[in-house]
């Protein structure tokens, strides 16, 4: 179970079975047209010692004719049954490949969240899975028409060598089906071990991206040669067990060869000896001299195949463990604004609801910021954080630790926040982190891609009002620094430019409730005063909140909560000090 009694259910977004289902029609004429393949080249052998026996045995020209026509005509069928049958299959695999990436992305950025839950993958290892464990287990798409159609080559072989000497095709059956089993026991160790690979690989990645996220703070604190060793260790040890998977892997692909190697060995002496002693004719030993030219080919993609199927089993167990999108609660509305109800109150800490569900004021309450008015909270960044995840999953607010955790209620206008509809506290009220995600190739883009084009003067003007005007210095016309390009993240933009872009995208966006994290904890004092006042006036007469203020944001504000601990216990005490606006 989720928070707030949302269920995870087990994530099925992909199988192997599911797969091979969805695709069976492309992979069925697929694999009819590849048998095709390998059946014709296996009839060039058999014209090939028609041929040699039919110009030994007549003089009749047109048997030659005839014999070239029919391997012209063969060779032409080799040719488009395999160009078609593989281009069917990579067309499938690459829309495959694209649905299911579009898929996992789609329910990591649902709205419903991304579960956290034990069982499922972490966030940092998303990427390698999008990029490689899709990959690998989509291959299972070509994996079985390839191993089918390579099978029925086999098999047509071993036929064609029966008809010709029985021996010879119960000798070539029986070596194959052993080689068949042995490299199937080696495939299981390579699937184990590649399941780890990933997963390790996973990790390393997953390191990176945090260590290169917060370098400038790690690197503030003289931490990067701590997180560099630790990343090197994480990556010597991937390392290591990538180099064990390429030993089973090259002593796989070492059996397979080998084994290919003797049983060619193996036909092509038995068949000289057959000859010479007058059971074959020179004809069929032209044949079977080809086959076990061609046959080889076949027997290779067999052997290679359960290599392949462990490496997609491998994928597709890291696929299901990623989380299934979340199914939003529904539930009442959000209240009106009311006199003497406060915009967002919380009470308790033991997970206890007191009173029928509505808060008439602001006395029953722990902590309660007032409707309309601009409130600043002193308070520690684990409670902030704590808030604007509880405000942005429309649940009740988690504190303390592990070993002592406790639940406080949130309160949107008298109504608890979990009897709203999570659309509807989302509509409401918009909580932003003190470092929001940014997306767009240009500044106008990251600030009106939710709020529309139509609203650009009004943009403009909220930056400059922030002062992110210095953006475009040059520019020809205010509107400028709308065309200013970012990079991903907006990583070419300083830390305090980040905050103040993702501020302005709430300020256009206009909500009814706007609780933020300072701000403008990574900019200088004057423009923190500066963008402290803009927020004031262009919020003015609507409910703001700021987590974690400094002086800026102090200086302007309506009303100063303290959230404090009590002593002895985790609940909060909230000491509200009005000071009358600015």
């Amino acid at each position: 179970m989720s928070r707030g009694g949302r269920r995870v259910s087990d994530n099925k977004v992909v199988t192997l079975r599911g797969l091979v289902r969805k695709n069976s029609r492309a992979m069925a004429l697929s694999g009819l047209l590849l048998s095709i393949y390998h059946v014709a080249e296996a009839m060039i052998a058999v014209l090939l010692g028609w041929l040699a026996h039919s110009l030994i045995a007549s003089e009749n020209v047109w048997h030659l004719v005839g014999g070239i026509a029919a391997l012209g005509a063969t060779l032409a069928t080799v040719s488009v049954s395999w160009q078609t049958g593989f281009r069917i299959l990579q067309a499938t695999s690459a829309r495959n490949v694209c649905e299911l990436r579009a898929g996992i992305t789609s329910q990591v950025v649902s709205h419903g969240g991304h579960s956290d839950d034990a069982d499922s993958l972490p966030r940092q290892e998303l990427p390698t899975v999008v990029g490689e464990d899709v990959v690998q287990a989509v291959d299972i798409i070509e994996v079985v028409p390839v191993g089918i159609s390579a099978l029925v080559g086999a098999i047509f072989c071993t036929i064609v060598l029966a008809l010709i000497d029985l021996p010879l095709g119960v000798v070539v059956l029986v070596l194959s089906a052993v080689v068949l089993i042995v490299l199937h026991r080696l495939s299981q160790i390579i699937e184990r071990r590649a399941e780890r690979q990933q997963t390790l690989l996973a990790r390393v990645t997953a390191r990176m991206t945090d260590i290169l996220q917060g370098l400038p703070v790690i690197s503030g604190v003289a931490g990067a040669h701590p997180a560099y060793r630790g990343y090197a260790r994480k990556s010597e040890e991937a390392c290591a067990d990538a180099r064990k998977l390429a030993w089973v892997s090259g002593g796989y692909e070492a059996v397979a060869m080998g084994s290919n190697v003797l049983l060619l060995s193996a036909v092509g002496l038995y068949a000289g000896y057959r000859t010479i002693s007058g059971d074959v004719t020179l004809g069929e030993l032209v044949t079977v001299v080809a086959l076990s030219q061609f046959i080889a080919e076949p027997m290779r993609q067999c052997s290679r195949m359960p290599r392949f199927i462990g490496l997609a089993r491998a994928s597709v167990r890291r696929l299901q463990r990623v989380a299934e999108a979340q199914r939003l609660r529904e539930g009442q509305g959000v209240p009106s604004a009311q006199i003497g109800t406060p915009a967002i109150s919380m009470r308790g800490g033991d997970g206890e609801a007191e009173g029928d569900g509505e808060v008439e004021g602001s006395e029953q309450a722990s902590v309660a910021f007032a409707e309309g008015r601009l409130t600043v909270v002193h308070c520690s960044a684990a409670w902030a954080d704590a808030l604007v995840d509880a405000l942005v999953a429309g649940e009740s607010m988690e504190l303390g630790s592990l070993t002592r955790p406790q639940t406080q209620q949130l309160w949107i206008r008298g109504r608890d926040i979990c009897e709203i509809s999570v659309d509807d506290v989302r509509s409401a009220v918009l909580a932003e982190p003190r470092k929001p995600a940014l997306f767009g190739d240009t500044v106008g883009q990251a600030v009106l891609r939710s709020s529309g084009e139509g609203r650009a003067e009004d943009a403009v003007d909220i930056l400059n009002a922030l002062g992110l005007d210095e953006l475009a210095p040059g520019a020809a016309h205010s509107a400028g620094v709308l065309d200013h390009e970012l990079t991903e993240g907006a990583r070419n933009l300083s830390g305090g430019q980040r905050q103040r872009l993702g501020l302005a995208r709430a300020l256009l966006a206009e909500p009814e409730m706007l609780v933020m994290v300072d701000p403008v904890s990574s900019v200088d004092s004057m423009t923190g005063m500066k963008v402290a006042r803009a927020v004031r006036d262009i919020r003015r007469g609507r409910t703001t909140v700021v987590l974690c203020v400094g002086r800026a944001f102090q200086s302007v504000a309506e009303d100063v909560v303290d959230v404090k601990p009590l002593a002895g216990s985790l609940r909060t005490r909230g000491e509200q000090f009005p000071l009358g606006g600015c």
